[in-house]
């Protein structure tokens, strides 16, 4: 009989075996023996070739090792290609990864793409309006679906398609097109396992992405309101802020807006009415003791009032067109020039409402007058100063950003009007009016969608948020207790700065390509069928219903007093289409059966219709960590690798992407979802310029990768949508930087390149010369392997044969060879494979031997350096100094001093330690350039130098180390090549030191040591 504890253990032993079969998988590399006919080395290093040929070494999976290491590739955007922050960062993440596995880790770096809403929409929705065909006919010119800015005068707004058809082709388009930008990081030799790719609109992720919906809901930290939001007409969609452009405009800037060309970067000044109470003393000492902002007002423009006087107050303002929305005058509570002003009725000059004098702290009583017209509709921070002043909120731009026609403003001349269009009229009727007074240069910020180059307006829209405050305090502690780490250690006080004042996150976003939100609400006829329901509003549960609309504001729901009936009497028929109640749940199922559940009604589905936005694509990157390896089911890959070790990524998604993943974890896993941040800098132009189409100084890896010549780059730069203004400016720049175009350098150029420059989150001048310059460095790696092999073909005496390897026949090699490489002999067949040995059996035979040479000592001490640096540099992410160490001494110590004394004096043990060391250099190198050096490695060994490990320090006995300095003859060695003298002589040099000398100053004949 099976007890319950056998079947316990039955139970374990079953997990125990699924375990060891996941953790024993092995690295899914492609064999060598498919690539097992070596490239023939010649003088000049070809990238292109060995490049293509080790493009595809297959899927990186995790093996069953003690050590883990996991770190989330952050998902690039399906519309993207390359682009040189997209170098950087998988030059960085993918010399990390290699670095581990040398390291004896198991490392899971894991792919993925994002949807991208905004991004994706907008290339597919124009692609779609370009050629005005039916379902799934878009262009196929893959070229054409590069990432694109719209011009506003471009997007034909009257091609009309329905939401099932576009997302059906924008699917399509994903599947073709989608995946480019993967293919392209497989440019740059990126290690990771693609068996796991992840997108972040896959059934699995969107089921995560309800989940999480759902479960914030249910803690009451999603809620749905009217706020203000950054507003994109072009788009018809709310923005976030990194998808806004902020642009610094100078004095009296013409800038193409709305179709038209406007003024930019002047400021107003105006004249705001006020009246007091003519027998109020104070108040009308008080007037009058600051006359220069407020003045008599005698035009008779207002009534006069026997208890009234008039005058006005100056404010200066960049926006006059929003002044129908205003609501209040705002001064500083400190400004002792408005502190008696309390008594005082602002006038609005346009709409002869009155209004309120406030007083608050977020004005700047140092700018212009020290008094702002207060707009809470369209403005975040009068938005805010309304909020704390209780000011009405008086919306006056519709969705196309023109004026709203009501029944108060309908035969007002500026119903209807663009906003701009509005601000000319709004000026003209000022100066009628005798109430404006100056406008004059003035430097300001426009915001810009990043995507259509609309310019942005901020207005209040009914959205779902998320509460952000609690989450946030957790963020920073978890960074203060150091449960997570921030590299550079600077960036902790950016952390703090972001979360200390923590705005809620709007989640809604006026699309269609999308995580459409999981809440439901009721059809305009499904009022009829709640006539008599009697539905308890008091219920603890009721936050499972939302109530928006503001005619409800007037009852309290959450009173335990209060019930209320759901029939005809209180619904307000003409705000039906916005008196929504909300519910939400998984499915459409749960939503309705939770409602009818606890509601005690008896609706079907289809009563109900989901909302039609759909959430902000940084909510499903915000569950990318942990969303990824399974969550929120208990997988096998949730089980073993989360929380991950680190995430790497650019400084400038600090709080919209990694800031957000923190929170959400914390919140819906109780666990941080990584150990480290990384951060970087941005990729700038060697003027330290940002890189923008518009100046031409963008600079595409593959044109580094390839080779670029000028016309393609100025073909390239002409297939934007640049201006032809600046068109011209961008060809001169290029034919300035660029004469030759540039040449072909290869990816691990420029991944060397990148990590030379990287020093903590400094932004980087990207110098093209410098990535030329490591292409030249990586032709001296390869002539130095051609030198080996030469060396190592013509010096057979190493004792030492593969018993092991049958495919090496005897005859082939000398039964005195440790190093078995075939002589280069036209009678033997070139292209055989090398036999495979490892250097631990070198470096056994040759160790004793290193004690008693100052020539090896000094090397080896040297390498050992360069090892010491390099985990050092890993361990606290300090790339520049890891890539210029083993820089360093390959070319002037490695190449320059050892190889040019061995080329003279071919001691056995000396080409020895030449394989050991030049075989470590390799492997530091594979980190940093995995093509060149997978390419030298399968030169000598059958083995993938993925597969290898990490060089170890070579302990030497420091009591049996030669006397003298090796150094010391290097500095003589320096001395005397600064000579012209064929015979020279040298104070204090021993005589087996002389063919060191003469090894590596060529023109010297003779030495003579005193």
């Amino acid at each position: 009989m099976v007890t319950g504890e056998d079947r316990k253990k039955q139970k374990e032993e079953k997990k125990k075996q699924k375990m060891e079969k996941f953790l024993n998988k092995k690295i899914s590399l492609i064999s060598t023996k498919e690539h097992s006919k070596p490239i023939k080395l010649t003088k000049g290093y070809d990238p292109k070739k060995v490049e293509k040929k080790w493009s595809n070494l297959g899927d990186f999976s995790p093996v069953n090792k003690s050590k883990k290491f996991v770190m989330c590739m952050p998902p690039p955007n399906i519309t993207g290609s390359l682009h040189i922050g997209h170098a950087m960062m998988v030059s960085i993440q993918d010399s990390i990864v290699r670095y581990k596995r040398l390291n004896d880790y198991s490392v899971l770096y894991l792919p993925g793409t994002d949807h991208a809403g905004i991004a994706t929409q907008s290339v597919v929705m124009k692609q779609l309006t370009k050629s005005k065909q039916s379902e799934n006919n878009i262009d196929r010119d893959q070229n054409k679906f590069d990432q694109v800015k719209l011009d506003n005068d471009k997007f034909d707004k009257s091609f009309n398609i329905d939401r099932d058809t576009f997302i059906k082709a924008t699917w399509d388009w994903k599947e073709k097109y989608g995946n480019r930008i993967i293919e392209q990081f497989k440019r740059l030799g990126t290690s990771s396992d693609n068996t796991r790719m992840k997108f972040t609109m896959d059934e699995k992720m969107n089921k995560s992405v309800n989940e999480a919906f759902c479960r914030f809901y249910e803690k009451g930290l999603i809620y749905r309101e009217n706020k203000i939001v950054n507003w994109c007409s072009k788009l018809n969609t709310t923005l976030s802020d990194i998808e806004i452009d902020h642009v610094s405009v100078k004095g009296n800037t013409i800038i193409n807006v709305d179709g038209r060309e406007y003024e930019f970067g002047v400021i107003y000044k105006i004249k705001y009415p006020v009246q007091y109470i003519k027998y109020n003393e104070q108040a009308s000492q008080g007037i009058y003791q600051f006359n220069e902002d407020i003045h008599q007002f005698n035009e008779g423009f207002y009534k006069e009032d026997s208890l009234y006087s008039y005058g006005y107050v100056i404010v200066a303002t960049t926006r006059p067109e929003t002044i129908l929305g205003d609501t209040a005058l705002c001064a500083h509570p400190n400004d002792l020039r408005y502190n008696k002003y309390k008594e005082i009725i602002p006038i609005n000059p346009i709409t002869n409402k009155k209004m309120k004098f406030i007083f608050d702290e977020a004005v700047d009583k140092d700018f212009e007058s020290g008094v702002l017209k207060i707009t809470p509709a369209h403005d975040p921070v009068d938005f805010e100063i309304g909020k704390r002043h209780n000011l009405e909120q008086i919306k006056i731009f519709n969705s196309k950003n023109e004026i709203i026609i009501n029944e108060q403003n309908k035969k007002s001349s500026l119903c209807g009007c663009k906003r701009l269009d509005a601000r000319d009229k709004i000026l003209e009727i000022l100066k009628s009016r005798d109430l404006f007074i100056e406008k004059k240069p003035h430097e300001q910020t426009l915001p810009f969608c990043s995507r259509s180059n609309d310019l942005i307006e901020p207005i209040i829209k009914e959205q779902w948020w998320l509460k952000c405050e609690e989450m946030s305090k957790k963020a920073i502690n978890v960074v203060k207790n150091e449960e997570i780490k921030i590299f550079p250690k600077e960036s902790k006080e950016d952390w703090y700065r972001w979360f200390e004042n923590p705005r809620d996150w709007c989640l809604s976003r006026q699309l269609w390509w999308g995580h459409r939100i999981p809440a439901y609400k009721f059809k305009e006829s499904s009022y009829e069928e709640l006539s008599s329901k009697d539905l308890n509003y008091t219920d603890s549960s009721y936050k499972d219903i939302n109530y928006t609309d503001s005619s409800y504001k007037d009852i309290n729901y959450k009173d335990s007093s209060y019930k209320s009936y759901i029939d005809k009497s209180c619904i307000d028929k003409s705000c039906i289409d916005k008196s929504y109640i909300w519910t939400i749940g998984r499915t459409k199922k749960e939503a309705v059966e939770k409602f009818n559940k606890k509601y005690n009604t008896n609706l079907d589905e289809s009563k109900f219709e989901q909302d039609e936005d759909v959430l902000d694509t940084w909510f499903s990157s915000g569950l990318w960590p942990f969303a990824t390896l399974g969550w929120p089911e208990e997988t096998e890959d949730f089980s073993n690798f989360f929380p991950t070790n680190l995430l790497e990524t650019g400084k400038d998604i600090l709080f919209f992407w990694v800031g957000r993943m923190v929170m959400m974890s914390l919140e819906l896993t109780n666990k941080i979802p990584f150990e480290n941040i990384l951060l970087h800098g941005i990729v700038r132009d060697a003027n330290g310029r940002k890189m923008s189409k518009s100046l031409g100084n963008v600079i595409d890896p593959l044109h580094i990768i390839e080779g670029a010549s000028l016309e393609d780059l100025l073909e390239n730069m002409r297939s934007g949508n640049l201006s032809k203004e600046n068109q011209k400016s961008a060809e001169e720049i290029i034919k300035k930087d660029y004469p030759n175009g540039i040449e072909c350098c290869g990816a691990d150029a420029l991944r060397f390149t990148l990590l030379s420059y990287m020093n903590g989150i400094n932004d980087i001048k990207l110098d093209i010369e410098r990535v030329i310059g490591t292409r030249r460095f990586c032709n001296k790696i390869y002539n130095a392997s051609i030198f080996l092999k030469k060396v190592l073909k013509e010096n057979i005496f190493l004792n030492y044969s593969r018993d092991d390897d049958d495919d090496i026949k005897k005859d082939d090699v000398s039964n005195d060879v440790s190093i078995n490489v075939l002589k280069d002999d036209a009678s033997k067949d070139e292209n055989k494979k090398y036999d495979v040995i490892h250097d631990n059996v070198i470096k056994d035979d040759v160790i004793h031997v290193i004690h008693y040479d100052k020539l090896l000592v000094w090397l080896i001490q040297k390498r050992n350096k360069v090892i010491e640096i390099t985990h050092e540099s890993f361990r606290d992410y300090k790339f520049m100094t890891a890539v210029q160490s083993i820089h360093k001494f390959f070319l002037y110590d490695f190449c320059d001093i050892y190889i040019e004394i061995v080329k003279k004096i071919k001691k056995e043990e000396y080409i020895k330690v030449l394989f050991i060391v030049f075989i470590d250099c390799i492997k530091i190198f594979s980190i940093y350039m995995p093509f060149i050096t997978q390419e030298i490695y399968s030169q000598y060994f059958k083995e993938s130098i993925n597969e290898t490990n990490f060089p170890e320090i070579i302990k030497i006995n420091c009591e049996e180390i030669v006397k003298t300095n090796f150094e010391e003859i290097l500095s003589k060695v320096k001395n005397i090549r600064n000579q012209e003298k064929e015979d020279i002589e040298v104070e204090g040099i021993e005589e087996e030191d002389i063919e060191y000398i003469k090894a590596l100053v060529p023109h010297i004949k003779s030495i003579n040591g005193i």
